[in-house]
C-alpha cells in the first residue's frame, strides 16, 4: 500500500495525489496525524520537523488507525509545503528500488512548485490525463468483459465435453461417478440399481458394415437407452460398446424388481429393428445388475460388481441378465 500527499506546516492534508488502497488517505482526511495511532503522533511530529530540502526517509514505521500494515515515510519540503510519500513493507525494498523512489520524488517535486497546479495550463493538462486514463480504463473493461465471455464459452464447451460422451450424448466416463454421487447425496437412505450393459458381438457390426455404420448403431442404441420409461435414472456410456444405467431413490429392490427392470430395457431396445443404409440390424446385449445399499455402498465397487455379473450373463449365452451375488452363483434370466 502507498500514498502521496501534500501537507502544510500544520500537517493538514492539502492535496492527495493518489492513495492505494483508495481509502488509506483520502481528501476527506484533514490532518495526517488523525490517521496515525495516538502513541506515534509525537514521533510523527518530530519526523516532519526534521524534513529538509533533500529527500528524508523516516527511521520509524508508523501504524495507521484501523490498518494492520506499518508505513515508512519519504518526505521533501517545498517552501511551506511538505510532499510526503508513504510505503508499506519498506524494509523488503531493494536499494535500487529506493533510488527509483527518490528520483521520482525529486521529479515530482519539480512538477509541484508552488501554484503550478493552479494555472489554466496545468488544470487542462491534468484533466486531459484523467480523460486519457478513463478512456484506457473503459477499453480495458470492455476487453476484460470480452475475454470473460470467451472464457465462459470455452469452459462451457470443455464442461460439455467432460460431462457428455461426444458420440452418443450420454453421461461420459469422466463424469458418471460425480453424477451418481450427487443422486445419492440428495437422498442418502434409498436403494439404487446399476445395470452394466455390453452389446453382444458388436465387433461383427464394425467388421461387416464398417465403422460409420457401427457409430450409427451405437447412437441409436444410446437413443433407445435414453428413452426408457424409468424415472430417476442416469444413462451413461462407459466405453466402446459398454453402457450403463443407474436408477436411484428406491425403497425396495428384490429379484422381482430386477427382473422387471431388465424386461423394460429389453422391450424398449429390442422391440423394433434398426434400419440403416437399407439394412435391417437388430440389437442384442447382455446385462449385469448390482444394488447400491445391499451389495455395496461404494460407487466404483458397485460398477465393478455389475460388470462381473454382466460377464456371467455373457458366459451363459448372451442376451441375458445376471444379478451379482457375493456368495454363491449369480442369478440369470
Amino acid at each position: 500500500m502507498s500514498f502521496l500527499a501534500i501537507l502544510d506546516d500544520e500537517y493538514n492534508i492539502l492535496e492527495v495525489k493518489w492513495s492505494d488502497p483508495v481509502y488509506l488517505v483520502m481528501q476527506e482526511n484533514k490532518n495526517l496525524k488523525s490517521l496515525i495511532i495516538e502513541e506515534e503522533i509525537s514521533l510523527l511530529e518530530d519526523y516532519l520537523k526534521e524534513t529538509v530540502n533533500d529527500i528524508h526517509i523516516s527511521k520509524h514505521e508508523y501504524h495507521f488507525i484501523d490498518y494492520d500494515k506499518l508505513q515508512t515515510f519519504f518526505s521533501k519540503r517545498n517552501n511551506s509545503k511538505i510532499l510526503i510519500f508513504g510505503c508499506s513493507d519498506f524494509k523488503s525494498l531493494s536499494p535500487e528500488f529506493i533510488k527509483i523512489i527518490k528520483r521520482f520524488m525529486i521529479t515530482f517535486k519539480e512538477d509541484c512548485e508552488q501554484d503550478k497546479f493552479l494555472t489554466t495550463e496545468s488544470i487542462r493538462y491534468n484533466f486531459e490525463k484523467i480523460q486519457t486514463l478513463n478512456s484506457k480504463l473503459v477499453v480495458a473493461e470492455r476487453q476484460l468483459a470480452k475475454k470473460n465471455s470467451q472464457l465462459k464459452k470455452m469452459n462451457l464447451v470443455l464442461n460439455n465435453r467432460l460431462v457428455k460422451d461426444a458420440l452418443t450424448g450420454l453421461v461420459s466416463k469422466y463424469q458418471y461417478r460425480d453424477e451418481i454421487a450427487q443422486m445419492i447425496e440428495d437422498n442418502p437412505d434409498k436403494f439404487g440399481v446399476f445395470m452394466f450393459i455390453d452389446i453382444d458381438d458388436f465387433k461383427n457390426i464394425n467388421d461387416t458394415y464398417g465403422h460409420s455404420v457401427g457409430d450409427e448403431y451405437l447412437i441409436e442404441f444410446a437413443n433407445r437407452l435414453r428413452s426408457l420409461p424409468i424415472e430417476n435414472t442416469i444413462h451413461l456410456r462407459i466405453a466402446g460398446d459398454e453402457f450403463g444405467l443407474f436408477t436411484y431413490g428406491l425403497t425396495k429392490v428384490d429379484e422381482n424388481y430386477k427382473q422387471r427392470y431388465w424386461e423394460i430395457i429389453k422391450e424398449n431396445i429390442i422391440s423394433k429393428p434398426f434400419e440403416i443404409k437399407g439394412k435391417q440390424l437388430t440389437f442384442s446385449f447382455s446385462g449385469g445388475i448390482a444394488v447400491y445399499g445391499i451389495d455395496t455402498t461404494e460407487i466404483y465397487e458397485l460398477i465393478e460388481y455389475a460388470d462381473i455379473a454382466m460377464y456371467e450373463a455373457k458366459k451363459s449365452g448372451k442376451n441375458k441378465m445376471a444379478s451379482f451375488k457375493k456368495i454363491g452363483g449369480n442369478h440369470e434370466s
